[in-house]
């Protein structure tokens, strides 16, 4: 009785090690405050929640089906070294960029809706913005930039392409293009492709809610597993030593981890897809 009261005290003690490592790693992310300003780092901002999750979820899994703490330890650290060099957490771009550029229609429309032409509006937007380390500050300071040397027109619509990657921003530009040649109220132009995006950044609003419900199921079902397997492991242990000691059990343990490290990288790509 005695050592199943210490074994369960040091699975529960290994579980909150992992989780205040967890929670000291997703606080370190997020005091670094990163911002996107520029296109380089609108491309490299990182997914904290989904890293922090994958960290936690392999290891107490590893420590759940093999009974290494050390093991669960390397895979903390190799999911830190994904999350720092490599692409694999980056967040969607296109939301990022459609976010943002639908605040920059916003005050571009401001100013043409007061009689201004558009690239004044772009100078005076920037003096009633009160946001700071901004994409959208940084785009309208460049934009300002390039008015003040005279790059003006179809130039400057080329400029905001290539701030804005994305097909709404060409469809725009194309549209303003166009309505220099047919004479079509710029204004007009831009209240129209404004309206169109916020009804679609509603709808995509909508969906990521619905998403993010999923991705919330399929968590818990991901973990529960671990947890069962915890509680067995702390309250009955000698039921299931065998699964760590034989070489069957290992390898049982081996397949029943790798079907539920498939299952969630499956769900993962299900919601993607869905999305």
């Amino acid at each position: 009785m005695l050592s199943k009261l210490k074994k369960t005290l040091k699975n529960m003690k290994f579980i909150q090690f992992m989780t205040d490592v967890s929670t000291k790693i997703q606080r370190r992310l997020d005091s670094k405050k990163e911002y996107a300003v520029d296109i380089n780092s609108i491309n490299t901002l990182k997914d904290r929640q989904r890293a922090a999750v994958d960290c936690i979820f392999y290891a107490i899994g590893i420590y759940a089906f093999y009974g290494s703490a050390v093991f669960s330890v390397l895979a903390a650290i190799v999911i830190c070294m994904l999350y720092k060099n490599t692409g694999y957490y980056n967040v969607d771009k296109y939301a990022l960029y459609l976010d943002s550029f639908i605040d920059f229609l916003n005050f571009v429309n401001s100013g043409l809706s007061a009689g201004l032409t558009f690239e004044t509006s772009i100078n005076e937007s920037i003096l009633i913005m009160n946001q700071e380390n901004t994409y959208m500050l940084t785009v309208f300071k460049k934009l300002r930039e390039a008015v003040h040397i005279g790059i003006v027109g179809n130039e400057l619509y080329d400029e905001i392409d290539r701030w804005y990657p994305i097909a709404d921003c060409k469809l725009y530009t194309s549209m303003l293009k166009l309505s220099k040649t047919t004479g079509a109220s710029m204004r007009r132009v831009t209240e129209v492709v404004l309206s169109n995006l916020y009804n679609r950044y509603k709808t995509i609003e909508e969906a990521q809610l619905i998403m993010y419900q999923k991705k919330l199921e399929q968590m818990i079902l991901c973990i529960a597993p671990l947890f069962v397997i915890l509680f067995v492991k702390s309250s009955s242990g000698e039921f299931i030593d065998i699964m760590y000691t034989e070489s069957i059990g290992r390898i049982v343990m081996t397949i029943s981890f790798g079907m539920l490290i498939a299952m969630k990288l499956m769900g993962k790509k299900i919601v993607e897809n869905v999305r």
